[in-house]
């Protein structure tokens, strides 16, 4: 938007955006934890010109105007310390979103879902080498003639699933006592926990996937199999029946695109798909 204002100037009469997820009932952004970058948008939008809208200012004009914290009383100790605590679970949120559904920096993704077979894998994670991890990114991954670095980049990953778990975990448990305590409205609260509910069952999925492909990777770049594979193939499996379970006893309770964004299904093909590698 900002590349847009600075080429079109004056002339930028309006910007439209899509505020439901494929037009599908009860998944609007508004009133869902995602709307905050909506209202920044917008915020950033109307008052252009003001350089105090940084991101912490748009934070809290949101929570201000959602009720969730009183305008006059900010600067006391108690509302900056619900602030503070609200805020870094927003803002660790970031470094959640860019470890998840990327593999060593790079996609793993289309449209935020789950490649369903490792053949749809391996053009993502060589298609795109702009990420959040660039030194990562801008490795050769896997590379035929250099089995060291294969090894630590198998490696790497189960060190990035390892951040991605903590994040989520942690991230969880901060939404779940923020409701507890009740710093936020009842509604407010209540959508924070819920979608970081969500959001630790999407990092479990990608933890399976990210296990799934570096397996696979590795033994199409270097003969022979990883040790424990089929285990992991294995669990991947049950995994994704625990998480169509999940889903069906939710059904009423979260969006109605959360299993086409998760699809079980989807892990279950990968995990077969790389069960036998085309090398084997």
């Amino acid at each position: 938007m900002s590349w847009a204002h600075a080429v079109a100037g004056d002339e930028l009469e309006a910007i439209s955006a899509r505020i439901s997820w494929e037009w599908i009932s009860n998944s609007s952004l508004l009133e869902s934890i995602n709307e905050i970058h909506l209202y920044g948008l917008a915020q950033l939008i109307n008052h252009f010109e003001l350089g105090e809208l940084h991101a912490a200012a748009l934070f809290q004009r949101w929570l201000q105007d959602n009720h969730a914290v009183n305008a006059t009383a900010v600067t006391s100790n108690a509302a900056g310390k619900r602030l503070d605590s609200v805020q870094s679970l927003f803002f660790n949120s970031y470094d959640w979103m860019c470890k998840t559904p990327y593999f060593l920096g790079r996609l793993l993704h289309r449209h935020s879902q789950l490649p369903h077979t490792l053949e749809q894998a391996i053009p993502l994670v060589h298609a795109e080498t702009r990420s959040a991890n660039w030194t990562h990114a801008f490795q050769p991954l896997f590379p035929t003639d250099d089995r060291e670095l294969g090894s630590h980049q198998h490696e790497l990953v189960t060190l990035e699933r390892q951040q991605s778990h903590f994040f989520a975990h942690h991230l969880r448990q901060s939404a779940r006592e923020i409701h507890h305590v009740r710093l936020l409205p009842e509604p407010l609260s209540a959508r924070l926990a819920a979608s970081w509910d969500c959001a630790w069952w999407y990092t479990e999925l990608y933890d399976h996937a990210k296990q799934l492909v570096a397996d696979a990777l590795f033994t199409l770049s270097y003969g022979g199999t990883v040790a424990a594979r089929e285990q992991h193939c294995n669990d991947a499996q049950v995994f994704a029946e625990k998480l169509h379970h999940w889903l069906a006893q939710h059904q009423y309770d979260y969006p109605h695109f959360l299993p086409m964004l998760m699809a079980p299904e989807r892990l279950h093909q990968l995990a077969e798909s790389c069960r036998h590698p085309a090398s084997d």
